[in-house]
C-alpha cells in the first residue's frame, strides 16, 4: 500500500506517516511485529506453505533483491568464505570432481 506524510499526527505514537487508507504506518508495523512475536510458529508455517506453493514468485523476488543489493551480497559471501574455509574447499572439490567426471565421460 502506498504511504504518504500527513499533517495529522497519530494519537498513539505521534508519527505523520500514513497509508493511503489512513492508518498509521508506524503503529501498523508495531502491530505486525507484535503478532509475529506472539505467533512465531504459525507465521513460519504460513511462510513455508507460501514459498512451497509459489516457487517462481519467490525466486523472482529474491533475484530482484540480490540485483538491487549486490554489494551486500558480495560482502556477506566474502565474510562467509573467510569464516568457513573447510566448507569452501569441500564445495570447490565437489565442483572440480563434477567437471572432471564430465570431461572424462565426453
Amino acid at each position: 500500500m502506498a504511504a504518504y506524510s500527513s499533517i495529522w499526527q497519530c494519537k498513539r505514537c505521534g508519527s505523520t506517516e500514513r497509508y493511503a487508507g489512513g492508518g498509521c504506518k508506524v503503529c501498523q508495523r508495531n502491530r505486525v511485529a507484535a503478532y509475529v512475536a506472539a505467533n512465531a510458529e504459525k507465521v513460519k508455517a504460513r511462510t513455508k506453505k507460501y514459498k512451497e506453493s509459489n516457487p517462481e514468485r519467490v525466486k523472482a523476488v529474491k533475484a530482484r533483491w540480490v540485483a538491487a543489493n549486490s554489494e551486500k551480497v558480495k560482502t556477506w559471501n566474502t565474510r562467509w568464505n573467510e569464516e568457513h574455509p573447510e566448507a569452501v574447499k569441500a564445495i570447490r572439490d565437489r565442483s572440480y570432481a563434477k567437471v572432471k567426471a564430465k570431461r572424462k565421460g565426453t
